[in-house]
Parts: C-alpha cells; sequence; structure tokens
C-alpha cells in the first residue's frame, strides 16, 4: 500500500482551505445582502448599509390628523421610543394645531392648545427628540381646503385635496402656515413641507396658462417650480433644511430639478408602505441615480402603522415588520446611488389615509409595532426568535404565554383563531388594556358576519356583548384620546356592527278584480 508524498499532502490541504475560504467569502459578499448574518458585517459601522445597523438616524412620525393622543400619553410614549434609538420626531399637526388670525378657522374642535404645544416640545426636549414640523403644501390640504374661504385655491372644484400652485394667493396661503409653525417652533431647524399626492396638476385655468406659456406644457416642471417657491418660503422664515416627499418629483429628469435649484433647497424623503418596496416598478426606474445626481442627502420613510386598509383598526405586526425588512433590501440594492445620501429613515404612522377617512389603527394599540420595528433596525441581522424575545422584554410580557391565551373559538360551525397580536395582550407596556380590548373586538367583527338575524335571542345575546363592549372601550378611549375620536371610534368600529331585526316583506297587495268589459 502506498501512501501520498508530503508534498502532495501539503497542496491538497492547500487546496482544500482555499475552497474553504472561497466559500465563506462567497457567502459574506452575496449572501449577507439579503439578510444573512456575516462576520464582516458586523464590524461595519452604522449607517453602512450592509451592516447591522445600516440606518444611523432613526425618527418618528406623528399624524395628528385623527385621534390625536393627549399629551399625558405623549409623555409616556418619548422616553419609550428614545430608548430604542429615536433621535428625531416629525409632527404632522394638520387640524390639531392651535392656528391664529385667518387661519384660525382650520383648528378642529380637539386641537392643541398654545400650551398643549410647548409641553409636548418640552417632553420631546427632555427625551432628547430633535422636533420637526409638518405642514401640508401641494396634496393633503382638506382641512384648509374644506372650507369656504379657501375653496377657490383648489385645483379641482370638486375636490379638496390638491391646491393650485399657480393662484396668485396659494403660496401666501401657504406662507402663513410656515409662518405660524415657525412662531410655536422656535428651536427647530428643519422643517417637512410634505408636497405629496397632489392631483390633478395642470387642470385650472390658472395652470393651463402657465404650461402653455412657462413649462412648454411639462407638468413636472410646474410641479417642480412650486416645492422650490414652498421650500424657499420655509428657509426664508428661518428652517435651515427643508424635506419634501418623494413623489410629485420623483419621475421628473435631474435637468429639471436642477433647473429650479432643488437640489440646494429641500431634501427629498422616499416614502413606500408597501410590504415589499423592493418589487419592480414600485419606484421609478432609475429614481435613484437621478437623486444622487441631485442632492446630497436622502431619507426613507416607511410605516408601523396606517398603511393596511383604510380604517383598519387591527395590528398586523408582520406586515409593517416586512415593510422595514424590505427597505434594508432596497438599501443594499441601490447602494452605489444612495450610501454617498442616506441621512436615515422615518417611521410613518398615519391615523387615516387622508383627512376624511375613517381612523386605522390608533397610536397606543400600535406600540408592538413600534418597538418590534425599532429594535430590527438597530440590529437587523437579529434572528426572529431574539427579535421576539426583546420585544417581548422590552414590553413587560410574561416569559410564557397564559393558558388559553390562543385557545380557538367556535360560533355557529365556524371558528376563530386568534392572531398572534393576542401574544401582547398579557403585557404591561401603556394602554395595554386598550390593545386587549381591541383584540375582543377583533373576535365581534369576525362573530357579526356569523349571527343568525332570525333568531331573535342569538341577536339580542350578540348586540348586549356590543353595548359591553362600548362601556369597556369608552374609558379606555378617553384616557388616550379626545372625545370626538372616541365617539368617532365606538360609531364606525362598534356601533355599526349591531344586527338589526331583519325586516319582513311587504306584503303583496291583492289584485283588484277586473270590471266586466260589456
Amino acid at each position: 500500500m502506498s501512501f501520498p508524498s508530503r508534498s502532495s499532502l501539503t497542496l491538497t490541504i492547500l487546496l482544500g482551505l482555499f475552497f474553504v475560504l472561497t466559500l465563506v467569502f462567497i457567502q459574506s459578499e452575496v449572501l449577507s445582502p439579503y439578510g444573512s448574518i456575516s462576520k464582516r458585517s458586523l464590524d461595519l459601522p452604522d449607517g453602512h448599509p450592509r451592516g447591522r445597523t445600516p440606518f444611523k438616524q432613526r425618527w418618528f412620525h406623528l399624524d395628528l390628523k385623527g385621534a390625536p393622543p393627549r399629551v399625558s400619553y405623549l409623555a409616556r410614549l418619548f422616553p419609550l421610543i428614545a430608548k430604542l434609538g429615536v433621535t428625531g420626531l416629525v409632527i404632522e399637526w394638520e387640524d390639531s394645531f392651535p392656528y391664529e388670525g385667518r387661519l384660525s378657522i382650520l383648528k378642529a374642535p380637539h386641537a392643541y392648545t398654545k400650551r398643549d404645544v410647548e409641553e409636548i416640545l418640552r417632553l420631546a426636549n427632555s427625551s432628547s427628540l430633535e422636533v420637526v414640523p409638518l405642514i401640508q403644501s401641494f396634496g393633503h390640504l382638506e382641512y384648509v381646503l374644506k372650507h369656504d374661504r379657501f375653496a377657490h385655491l383648489r385645483e379641482r372644484v370638486t375636490e379638496e385635496s390638491s391646491i393650485c400652485p399657480s393662484r396668485n394667493e396659494s403660496l401666501p396661503l401657504i406662507r402663513d402656515l410656515i409662518k405660524q409653525m415657525r412662531k410655536l417652533h422656535p428651536d427647530s431647524t428643519r422643517i417637512h413641507i410634505g408636497a405629496d399626492e397632489a392631483y390633478y396638476v395642470g387642470e385650472d385655468v390658472h395652470c393651463r396658462i402657465r404650461l402653455a406659456t412657462e413649462f412648454d406644457q411639462n407638468v413636472d416642471r410646474l410641479k417642480l417650480n412650486h416645492i422650490a417657491r414652498v421650500a424657499r418660503s420655509a428657509r426664508e422664515e428661518g428652517f435651515s433644511e427643508v424635506l419634501a416627499w418623494n413623489d410629485m418629483f420623483d419621475r421628473a429628469s435631474a435637468e429639471s430639478m436642477k433647473e429650479v435649484n432643488l437640489g440646494s433647497l429641500i431634501t427629498p424623503v422616499v416614502w413606500g408602505y408597501a410590504v415589499d418596496v423592493t418589487r419592480e416598478g414600485y419606484f421609478p426606474e432609475g429614481v435613484f441615480n437621478r437623486l444622487s445626481q441631485v442632492f446630497d442627502k436622502v431619507w426613507f420613510a416607511s410605516a408601523y402603522k396606517g398603511a393596511n386598509g383604510q380604517g383598519n383598526i387591527f395590528l398586523d405586526i408582520d406586515r409593517y415588520l416586512a415593510n422595514h425588512r424590505s427597505y434594508v433590501r432596497l438599501y443594499r440594492d441601490f447602494e452605489k446611488d444612495l450610501s454617498p445620501l442616506m441621512e436615515g429613515i422615518i417611521l410613518t404612522g398615519w391615523s387615516r389615509f387622508s383627512h376624511r377617512q375613517p381612523l386605522c389603527e390608533l397610536l397606543p394599540t400600535s406600540l408592538p409595532s413600534i418597538v418590534l420595528n425599532l429594535i430590527y433596525l438597530q440590529d437587523v441581522n437579529m434572528g426572529g426568535r431574539e427579535m421576539s424575545s426583546r420585544t417581548k422584554e422590552f414590553l413587560a410580557c410574561p416569559s410564557s404565554p397564559s393558558p388559553g391565551l390562543f385557545e380557538a373559538k367556535q360560533y355557529n360551525q365556524s371558528i376563530f383563531y386568534p392572531v398572534k397580536e393576542q401574544t401582547f395582550t398579557v403585557c404591561a407596556f401603556p394602554s395595554v388594556d386598550l390593545f386587549s380590548a381591541i383584540q375582543q373586538l377583533r373576535f365581534l367583527r369576525w362573530k357579526s358576519a356569523r349571527i343568525p338575524a332570525e333568531i331573535e335571542s342569538e341577536r339580542l345575546r350578540f348586540n348586549a356583548q356590543l353595548e359591553q363592549m362600548e362601556s369597556k372601550l369608552r374609558p379606555l378611549l378617553s384616557a388616550v384620546i379626545f372625545d370626538d375620536a372616541v365617539q368617532e371610534f365606538i360609531t364606525v368600529q362598534v356601533r355599526r356592527l349591531m344586527i338589526a331585526k331583519p325586516t319582513p316583506p311587504p306584503l303583496t297587495p291583492p289584485m283588484a278584480e277586473e270590471p266586466p268589459l260589456f
């Protein structure tokens, strides 16, 4: 029996080592961008797209156009999000702001007072949260344009959402909004001017004239001109940086954006709330390359609530985590264009799809989603089990689920299976009692579609359960949101589930006897 020589054995070992090292290198360079852990990624600095913390800054968004929280609740929320690495607070005041003068008609019945605003800013400051006020300046101006005094500034007479950028009074109105924000935010250096989802641009006669005489029928140039003018006004009022949503200019050419000096006027915030923002066609082709030619900063904006269906009040924690995971993939997919620009990510939480639409998930019942996604963004390489464990620990959940917590319920030959969010009903975070009640309402919603209305005893029993639910929800809601929002929630989400007594079909009237022919 012959043995290999020492030199050939050494060569075999070296070839084996080379093969193993090659596999390790491929795994770190190819697999890690899609979520696998590599030792190399652990050493990358915060903000690197392939590191464990790809977004160096994480900001939090408050949408106050629906069910704005009481100041006492914000006093509990701000320290929690600050502990999870949030450093900025984008406040979309809309009709909750204490406007003065001709803008005082914009205030909702629940609007905060000046003292409330001062207290909110003080609470934010005590948690080291930079406050960035947000105004609307293009679309989503229903809360302004619904009033007769400003209705003539609509782009389309029958639509309240979009302002005409070519009317002489439009920019002074927006500037007035900015001035009043500046007055009550003396320490804020940045402002967000919204400027998204303006539909019907170019329809008003004033816009058609400008398109023909100034912009060579190019609607993108009209949009860019308006955004630039608003941004310039904000800077003249003392804000050193102006943020704006991306969707009204992300199809424009880099040359068109440079024509109005947009790169020196705004910082784009690229928003998208789909489960997967990397899917083909979700963002315009070449958008990140165009942005990189114009701007030296860019933000992403994800969603922790309010993007899962109009009027939906039930939290789907996996859906929002998927949105955040896809943003990490997006950043890595377009690393070359985005890495030099990326400032961070804003976690948005929408209260309504628009001003007149029903409420979405409430802020106090969305805390599990907020916590989970902030924990994920601290270390995107974290495994699912550890992420879940840390979330439950932060929310003071018991180490093991209570017996019967996920017990299925049967009714009328159908079975209701509790969703995974049921886990958080036994935790100890602020407003957990309200969160638990909403989960019970989820079951009643399911049950309402299966009640045999013709059986009076079942109908009355179910309606009595809804009345008990209303009595339970009212004080829990009143502790965190204002009375008008409480009433809206009860009316839409509880009372509309009431089963009415079936109406019997109308009796057929007897046929009249035909008179004799002769």
